[in-house]
């Protein structure tokens, strides 16, 4: 065999291993062309979708359409003070102890810190008759 024929079917060769690759190749770029189509389409159909939904919430928002339908469903009056607070004369007075409450605290520097008691201690208001101590 001749070096020409030899440089003939390497040629041959590579040519058709070129026109199979380059037909692999537009494949693929027609599969993905197809690909970005479809999502354009769903994207395009998410972007109405959200045009249709703002422009129903827009509607169903406004205020004279939302203040009927409180009147209708809450069935909400104009609210009076007496509405709010009842009559002034039923509200009790409010009622106080007679001895009022406190709470034992021992100041004893030496000893250790300890938390004071929430047990409630009456005291005597006047510790002058008792000499001094409760």
């Amino acid at each position: 065999m001749s070096l020409r024929r030899v440089f003939f079917v390497f040629l041959v060769a590579l040519f058709g291993i070129s026109a199979m690759t380059l037909y692999q190749v537009s494949q693929a770029v027609q599969r993905k062309e197809k690909l970005l189509a479809e999502k354009q389409y769903t994207l395009q159909q998410f972007k109405e979708n959200k045009r249709v939904l703002k422009a129903e919430w827009s509607y169903l928002n406004r205020p004279d359409r939302l203040e009927e339908a409180a009147r209708q469903v809450l069935d909400f009056d104009q609210l009076s003070i007496e509405k709010v607070t009842g009559h002034v004369e039923e509200i009790p007075e409010p009622i106080t102890p007679s001895r009022p409450l406190a709470r034992a605290v021992k100041n004893d520097e030496d000893a250790p810190q300890k938390s004071i008691s929430s047990t409630p201690v009456y005291y005597d208001p006047a510790p002058e008759e008792n000499g001094g101590m409760p």
